[in-house]
């Protein structure tokens, strides 16, 4: 057979003896040029946009590409006014070339699902497979196998798409594996004795891959069972030439070794069989790993520092303590053993104490001499220069100067010498590449399916297997959550954290540690591979700090969660000159004592681990600094509130300031609860209370609403002229949470306090009584006047106050979608026109709902549309109303596991965010699906619970026919007296009751569909 090769050339093989028609109808070919076979009638794949995004999603293997990454792959640098959107256009002319359903849209971006017998590169795959379970039995067999699957390439994969990284790395996995394809058919060919047919395939592979050393192996042991010795040392000869001109590096120890051999007297006299070489897949030793358990949730990062390796010499895996970058480092090192043919060498530099004792540690993990004590680094590299290794130094932080000076020394003298180097910072050295190593990922929730598909919780859960039979349920699955987050996901410290489960439930464990984390001991120490003490992890890190370092690291423990460069320069006022705190946070994230959490065009925020976090405070409570650094951090946090109120017309610089007011938001109430306690004057608290008014509807407004009440009782006089916006905060939080009387209450006691000033301090409570008016009391009319309220007394102050959407949600409420649809577009315009990004996406929001009975292709296109912004800038809410509205199309369309799915997220979202009215609308969603499989009892348990649950609010216009069309069925299908009762059950279900009886039923209904 021909076989382009993966440089373009051909070599001529003899002629598969498989048949043609055992190859499967393939409709995805990527080995060569991507070619789409037997599309839809009609489908081209012409344009290049829709084959770059074919090529990523196939390229993928069914995972899914992240929108970001698509983007990337098509567009690479260019600006886009809105590259999610052009994304999706490009997305829906792909679909329209592919079989139904193939292509899928998912959360964080899409995905094939192809059966793997209709991609070229999977059926390669599994005829290599194969061919490999019958080499031993049947070789004849395995050769043909391995010549039908070569017989799939037709020139390099994904050959038009190299110059994407993405893709080229897919590209790069599959060449490996038909380069290994094509030397197990050399194997096989020599093991049947066909050196004379093989000879002429070896030379041509040879000349093509000249570093390849197994073909040039395999040609040396053909040429020699042919008795030509002389050719097979001139092979030999020509390749270390090579080696020596272009890499600066000597064969591997088996080729030497093969040589040897070819040299000696007998060879002449007896060329077959020839000595068997050594086997140079499990030659290389490498060092005893001190661990017998799995590595969980890091094959990314092993796959990531594996290129690093196979690139670079030089790569320092950073990362805090406890992180495990040891465990990386050793286990990608030997799992590269076979691969790159080298030995594996651990130094540990934990027990070092004095740089000058740097050569003597690394001398011995590699087995030199050392001549004399004061060996330099120079002299220990030259004694290495002959060694082809990974060598991994691990914990270099302390003596990172030495370190960076015997790298040098190996980098100039140790050219098959890899360096893999464990630290909490960058050694600096030229040509280091930098692995930063964070914490496994935590869930997004506290459901079982997002806890169950967290690294962290997966390797808490297994850690815990070793001591005791534990399984993860809706019992104990927030309790899980709460460890692994306490603990940061950090690997240590939930390694520690398992070993407590012996003797404790989660719930007491979680209970323990909300006290501290820096307590947990696992017991024994490194060096016998026992566990640290997280205390002297991190006491380790911070004595490598200087003095100013060490109280900026202090100071910004007072952070509950992210901070940005501004709000640590308030923090650190006194011990830094303001310019330089940008510095010092810097060399704190340098240290991995910090970390960046977040980076836009607008802000980037940092964030400090909570055993970090808990070990800095009790440094700073040490300094008796805690009062003056909490006065600093809510005067910050205070003026930042200010700066919001000042420019809320300004709707581009409000968003800005309002993002980082968001990011600071554990901070504001802590800084709020402080001064409630500290403050004689209500200045503060209520300034930044005011300014949470925009927070309630987003983001917990339970904790809101709890603190501005605790404020109002701390200082009620209502002279104060924030008192009415504060009082409309907590109305405002009332309304979300469901408390409607005392939201009314707060209301009134806002706009009395404002003592008929209609001034702008009463337009948050007036807006709240629109809210009440129309989503409570379907008084339409009643908050229509609110909202013409609210805009005349905006006029009357020269501010400009658009209620567009309010405006729009209220006509849609009284069954006028078209003119909805007009309000909420002209709210569009005047959104974009101001800049405003938040009010435009919620513009397009109410556009796609309002769409949903006029048109489902127009309403899933806003939907879908704002649903991908939405993710984009974080904007959780409008997330999962967005897929809350799509549920409802996936549920009239009759895909009910979609919705399902769909349904299941959005009441995580609003469950993490703690809105119990968003929770309610979407538990509500669920009654048509129940009717719609047919499960009438459920469905009826289900209306009862919802009716009871709260009565007063009003269901959303946007899936009101399905709701009364699923009460008329269960009215129509149920015998009177049985519907009644069981919705009287349902009616008798608490809250959490009702909650877990919806996620048990989205849960069952997104796997079966029925």
């Amino acid at each position: 057979m021909k076989h382009k090769s993966a440089e373009g050339g051909s070599t001529r093989q003899p002629a598969p003896t498989a048949s043609e028609a055992r190859i499967p109808p393939i409709r995805y070919r990527v080995l060569g040029q991507l070619e789409l076979a037997h599309g839809r009638p009609g489908a081209g794949l012409t344009g290049g946009r829709q084959r770059s995004l074919l090529a990523a999603l196939l390229a993928a293997n069914g995972q899914v590409v992240s929108k970001d990454t698509l983007v990337e792959i098509v567009w690479g640098g260019r600006r886009l006014e809105d590259p999610y959107a052009s994304l999706y256009t490009q997305m829906s002319r792909l679909r329209m070339l592919l079989p139904e359903g193939v292509l899928e849209t998912k959360w964080s971006g899409y995905s094939l699902t192809v059966p793997p017998e209709q991609v070229d590169s999977q059926c390669f795959l599994t005829l290599l497979t194969e061919a490999r379970r019958f080499r031993a039995a049947e070789p004849e067999r395995a050769v043909a196998l391995l010549e039908e699957g070569l017989s799939l390439w037709r020139g390099r994969a994904y050959e038009e798409f190299l110059h994407d990284e993405y893709i080229a790395s897919a590209a790069r996995q599959l060449q490996e594996m038909e380069m290994t394809a094509r030397e197990e058919w050399f194997d096989l060919q020599l093991e049947l004795k066909r050196h004379d047919d093989v000879v002429v395939a070896l030379t041509s592979y040879v000349s093509e891959h000249p570093f390849r050393e197994r073909g040039v192996e395999q040609l040396m042991r053909a040429l020699a069972a042919q008795g030509n010795q002389a050719e097979a040392l001139q092979v030999y000869a020509n390749h270390r030439l090579t080696l020596s001109t272009e890499l600066g590096i000597e064969p591997s120890a088996g080729l030497q070794s093969l040589h040897l051999s070819l040299l000696s007297p007998e060879a002449d006299a007896q060329a077959e069989p020839l000595p068997t070489p050594p086997d140079i897949s499990t030659a290389p030793v490498g060092p005893k790993m001190p661990w017998n358990t799995e590595l969980i949730g890091r094959s990314a990062e092993i796959e990531s520092l594996r290129k690093l390796i196979h690139g670079n010499r030089l790569v320092t895996v950073a990362g805090p303590g406890g992180v495990g970058k040891t465990r990386l480092a050793l286990e990608t090192a030997n799992r590269m053993r076979s691969e790159l043919q080298v030995d594996v060498h651990l130094c540990e530099l934990a027990g070092v104490r004095e740089s000058a004792d740097v050569p003597a540690a690394v001398a011995s993990a590699m087995g030199a001499n050392i001549r004399e004590s004061g060996d330099s680094h120079r002299a220990i590299a030259k004694q290495l220069s002959t060694t082809s290794a990974i060598l991994v130094l691990d914990n270099c932080e302390h003596v990172r100067s030495s370190v960076e000076l015997f790298v040098g020394a190996v980098l100039e003298n140790c050219p098959n010498v890899r360096l893999v180097a464990t630290s909490r910072l960058r050694l600096g050295a030229d040509g280091e590449r930098v692995l930063t190593l964070g914490p496994l990922a935590l869930p997004d929730g506290d459901s079982l399916r997002s806890a169950r598909s967290s690294p962290a919780v997966r390797l808490f859960l297994d850690r815990v297997s070793a001591f005791r039979e534990f399984d993860l349920s809706l019992e104990n699955v927030a309790d899980v959550v709460d460890i692994c987050s306490r603990i940061d996901g950090m690997p240590l410290g939930l390694e520690l954290a398992a070993s407590r489960m012996r003797m404790m439930s989660a719930a007491e464990l979680s209970q323990q540690l909300s006290r501290t984390v820096t307590t947990l001991d696992g017991g024994g120490d490194r060096k016998s591979g026992g566990r640290h003490h997280l205390r002297e992890i991190v006491e380790w890190s911070y004595q490598l700090l200087d003095d100013v370092q060490r109280q900026a690291f202090e100071r910004l423990s007072i952070f509950a969660g992210g901070f940005s460069i501004a709000a640590a320069e308030a923090v650190c006022e006194g011990i830094a000159e303001k310019g330089l705190t940008s510095d010092v946070v810097q060399e704190l994230v340098d240290h991995s004592l910090i970390y960046i959490r977040e980076q836009d065009s607008d802000i980037t925020s940092f964030g400090m681990f909570e055993t970090l976090k808990a070990y800095a405070a009790e440094r700073l409570a040490d300094r008796s600094d805690m009062e003056a650094c909490r006065d600093q951090h809510a005067g910050y946090l205070t003026r930042l509130a200010r700066e919001i109120e000042a420019v809320e017309e300004e709707r581009a610089a409000f968003e800005r300031l309002w993002r980082l007011f968001r990011m600071h938001r554990a901070d504001v109430l802590a800084a709020v609860r402080w001064c409630i306690e500290t403050d004689r004057e209500p200045d503060r608290a209520f300034t930044m209370l005011a300014a949470m008014w925009y927070a309630v509807h987003i983001d917990h407004a339970r904790d809101v609403v709890d603190l501005g009440q605790q404020a109002l009782t701390r200082w009620p006089a209502k002279i104060h002229p924030l008192y009415p916006m504060v009082c409309g905060t907590v109305a405002n939080g009332r309304l979300v949470i469901g408390d409607l009387d005392a939201a009314v209450d707060y209301a009134d006691h806002a706009i009395a306090a404002d003592g008929g000033r209609r001034s702008v301090r009463s337009l948050h409570a007036r807006r709240v009584m629109a809210h009440i008016a129309h989503t409570v009391e379907g008084d339409h009319v009643a908050a229509m006047r609110w909202i013409d309220d609210v805009v005349e007394i905006a006029s009357a102050h020269g501010l400009l106050c658009d209620l567009s959407n309010l405006r729009a949600m209220v006509v849609a409420a009284q069954g006028d979608l078209l003119q909805a649809i007009q309000l909420a577009e002209l709210g569009s315009r005047r959104a974009m026109a101001r800049g405003s990004r938040m009010e435009t996406l919620w513009s397009r929001f109410l556009l796609g709902a309002f769409n949903i009975p006029l048109s489902a292709n127009r309403a899933k296109l806003f939907l879908e549309a704002t649903l991908d912004d939405a993710l984009r800038l974080h904007q959780s809410h409008v997330v999962a109303v967005s897929a809350r509205a799509l549920a409802v199309l996936d549920s009239q369309e009759g895909r009910p596991a979609e919705a399902a799915g769909s349904l299941e997220r959005a009441l995580d979202l609003f469950v993490a965010t703690g809105n119990p009215m968003q929770e309610w609308y979407t538990i509500a969603a669920v009654l048509p699906l129940l009717t719609a499989v047919g499960d009438d009892t459920t469905a009826a348990t289900l209306a009862g619970a919802v009716a009871g649950g709260s009565p007063r609010w009003k269901p959303n216009p946007a899936f009101t026919p399905l709701y009364r069309q699923a009460e008329q069925e269960l009215e129509a299908r149920m015998d009177r007296d049985l519907l009644e009762a069981h919705q009287a059950r349902g009616a008798l279900l608490s809250q959490d009751e009702l909650l877990a009886m919806a996620r048990e039923l989205l849960r069952s209904l997104a796997v079966t569909g029925d």
